[in-house]
């Protein structure tokens, strides 16, 4: 009997079940096993390997740092890097190196931390690996195009990683990158759509952990990250890939959640490791729990699905999904939108939720946001206004307020409309129609007006900055419209 495919299918039955009982989409914990998969990415001790090989003034073989750095007999790779940083400092700054551009002009600031070359060095042999993988990929000409396609059509709700590399970005282009501490910083509830790369990423240099030093300024942290992250271990399908269980990056997460936890013996039901095992003996039937052994007398018991292909697993993740596929863009900015409607402090609901009709109903708006038990009323709790509701109580004609749009978008560089934010919203979006169904909060009538009047004020920009308009003069938009503008001001609304 076929005791594997048994083993397989009914493990694909339960995640489906699984993901289908919390209806909501599915995280995805992303190790190195799938960059060395899908990229050819050197491992960990590949990578040193190479780090060691490409610097002339290292004569030492990486075994010699190995067992010079080993701590009760474990390696102890990020010690060995941290061996390695003067080594690179020293090449960096010989004059054939600076002269034959190795490393980039800019990384020879006084600013930086001397591990800059070494880690330049990292991503430069990272991105040979990615740069043969986007050709491969962009020619669907890889070898694992059938998994990569099921991957790209998963849609998860947000996906951590360790790994550096963008490859991921790749994958998934309408993901929004979050980097290291930036995630600390940003709410949890807004993290739809995006890829945290909790390790940092190739892009910026400075931002890998690299070395022992980086890693224990990340542990400093990690607790507050891991706290942030809690959320999706409890409220979402968590499936972790391309990760060993002996993995220090994965394990040293899994040990602060399991303090966090009560009874950490009982079965995590959401949480799902897949397993690679390249030979499978089909005639028996792999476990379906693991238990992970965190250290210091902590543990975790988990799903585990043994797989030798993930084609299955990517169907499986893809079918789960409780709507069909949407804009992950459009997405993300909802969320953010529904995020900032549920914590203001406005209690007017004068906008019915069925004007948000880039959805078709209520159920599809939750399943798509992913977020449980929300009280449809408080996502028309904001934007309650037309532009000219907000004029008429001026005195003017509709064209005032988009005269002092553009004002507010010339003095800041960024259009309030351009968006959904604190201030606006297009109802429109994601709709077949060329035109634009806009809809403004109490936030952005208190800031039109404060300008119209010509007092102080400021303006909330995306990233969380506030620009001040103390002395902004708004010339008198009464005679400020030709008839034509007016018209077109018109049209627009």
């Amino acid at each position: 009997m076929d005791y594997y495919n048994v083993y397989l299918e009914e493990s694909m039955d339960e995640l489906l079940d699984c993901i289908k009982k919390m209806q909501c989409r599915p995280i995805l914990f992303v190790g190195s096993g799938l960059s060395r998969r899908y990229m050819e990415a050197p491992s960990w001790k590949g990578l040193l390997q190479q780090i060691v090989d490409e610097n002339p003034l290292i004569d030492s073989p990486l075994e010699y740092y190995i067992m010079n750095t080993r701590i009760n007999g474990k390696e102890n790779l990020p010690e060995v890097a941290k061996h390695l940083v003067d080594d690179y400092f020293k090449f960096a700054w010989l004059a054939k190196t600076r002269e034959d551009g190795i490393f980039p002009e800019q990384v020879y600031s006084g600013d930086l931390e001397k591990d800059i070359y070494i880690k330049c060095k990292a991503v430069s042999i990272i991105e040979r690996s990615h740069k043969e993988f986007i050709r491969k990929f962009s020619d669907e000409q890889h070898d694992y195009m059938e998994e990569l396609s099921l991957l790209s059509d998963v849609d998860p709700h947000a996906i951590i990683t360790t790994n550096y590399d963008e490859m991921l970005e790749v994958i998934f282009p309408n993901y929004e990158v979050i980097v290291g501490q930036q995630i600390i910083r940003r709410s949890m509830y807004t993290h739809v759509g995006e890829i945290l790369k909790i390790h940092g990423t190739t892009l910026e240099p400075t931002s890998i952990v690299l070395s022992q030093d980086d890693y224990d300024k990340f542990k400093q942290k990690k607790k507050y990250l891991s706290a942030q992250m809690l959320t999706y271990f409890i409220e979402h399908p968590l499936v972790i890939l391309g990760y060993s269980v002996q993995d220090e990056n994965i394990k040293s997460i899994l040990s602060d959640i399991a303090e966090m936890l009560d009874d950490v013996n009982t079965l995590l039901p959401n949480i799902w490791l897949v397993e690679w095992q390249g030979d499978i003996d089909e005639t028996k039937q792999p476990p379906k729990e693991k238990l992970i052994d965190l250290g210091n007398n902590r543990s975790l018991r988990v799903n585990l699905i043994v797989v030798n292909s993930y084609s299955k697993l990517y169907k499986t993740l893809g079918e789960s999904v409780v709507v069909e596929k949407v804009n992950m863009k459009l997405l993300r900015n909802l969320s953010r939108s529904v995020y900032n409607i549920v914590r203001s402090k406005t209690t007017q609901l004068k906008v019915n939720v069925a004007t948000l009709n880039a959805f078709s109903d209520e159920d599809h708006l939750f399943n798509v946001m992913s977020v449980q038990n929300l009280n449809p009323s408080s996502l028309t709790s904001i934007y309650q206004y037309r532009l000219t509701d907000i004029t008429e109580e001026w005195g003017k004609h509709y064209s005032a307020g988009v005269k002092i749009l553009e004002e507010i978008a010339e003095m800041t560089g960024y259009d309030i409309r351009s968006d959904q934010n604190k201030y606006h919203i297009d109802m429109n979006i994601g709709r077949n129609r060329p035109s634009a169904d806009r809809w403004y909060s109490e936030a952005a009538k208190q800031l039109l007006s404060n300008v119209f009047y010509q007092r102080p004020t400021t303006v909330s920009l995306p990233n969380g900055e506030e620009i001040g308009y103390s002395d902004l003069i708004v010339a008198d938009t009464s005679d400020g419209f030709s008839n034509e503008e007016s018209v077109a001001a018109t049209v627009e609304e």
